[in-house]
């Protein structure tokens, strides 16, 4: 058999990466995507919940599919609990424009955004302020949703387009209480994806998981790596407050 010339297997290779999200997270990663996360990338449904214990790669899948987005000329808003945590996962988007031979040249990658002047295809990442409103999203994505208060989520969600806009929610459980529990919980339309540390096929780092339950609080493990909601009702202060309180560039909190 004839080798394949090397110009035209960077070609075809690259055309599988712009046309599969599973191959583009392949190339990008350099791993095959744990079951999961090959869920979510394949998954064409309006609706989606993700539930996935903590350092699985919850938010690299939603990165993908960000990117997956824009390519096709969609504007995709991701919401995030924190300016921090936006900006980490504008990271993750330029790992896969990194890997893509077919990204558009002029691609800017701004505080909030990613977008090409010749591209109609737009990237918004921020925390759920009112800064968030105005925009209408194709996918709207809730990252770590339930660390987002209600009041917040409620404010965001009309941003979605109405008919064909997608709704993207993704966390890890955390209290028996807010949108992320109840749609979790209650019938609904979402499809439903759970990635459990224990499914994801590596022993090193199911050990290391395993090896948190003696130094942290079993709800919190519960939470965090088993997929279990622990605890109810509202906290006198909620966790998207305290983690506000450590960012410098916040105005002052009113409890």
């Amino acid at each position: 058999m004839t080798a394949l010339d090397p110009a035209l297997h960077r070609f075809l290779g690259g055309l599988a990466v712009s046309l599969d999200p599973i191959a583009r997270f392949r190339a990008t990663m350099g791993v095959e995507p744990r079951t999961f996360q090959r869920h979510l990338l394949s998954s064409t449904a309006s609706h989606i919940i993700l539930m996935a214990s903590r350092q699985l790669g919850k938010s690299t899948a939603v990165a993908c599919v960000a990117w997956d987005g824009f390519l096709r000329g969609l504007t995709v808003v991701v919401i995030t609990p924190t300016e921090k945590q936006a900006k980490e996962f504008l990271l993750r988007v330029k790992e896969f424009r990194d890997a893509d031979p077919f990204a558009p040249r002029d691609i800017q990658f701004l505080k909030t955004e990613v977008s090409a002047a010749n591209h109609k295809g737009r990237i918004l990442a921020m925390p759920a302020t009112d800064s968030a409103r105005g925009f209408t999203a194709d996918i709207l994505c809730l990252d770590e949703a339930a660390l987002i208060a209600d009041d917040d989520i409620a404010a965001v969600l009309p941003l979605r387009r109405k008919v064909t806009g997608r709704l993207l929610v993704t966390s890890t459980p955390m209290w028996k209480d807010g949108f992320f529990y109840r749609w979790w919980t209650e019938p609904n339309d979402f499809e439903m994806i759970l990635g459990h540390y224990r499914d994801c096929g590596d022993p090193e780092l199911i050990a290391a998981i395993e090896r948190e339950r003696s130094v942290i609080s079993s709800q919190r493990f519960a939470r965090e790596y088993d997929c279990q909601f622990a605890g109810g009702g509202d906290p006198l202060v909620s966790h998207a407050t305290l983690m506000r309180a450590t960012n410098n560039t916040e105005q002052a909190l009113v409890l």
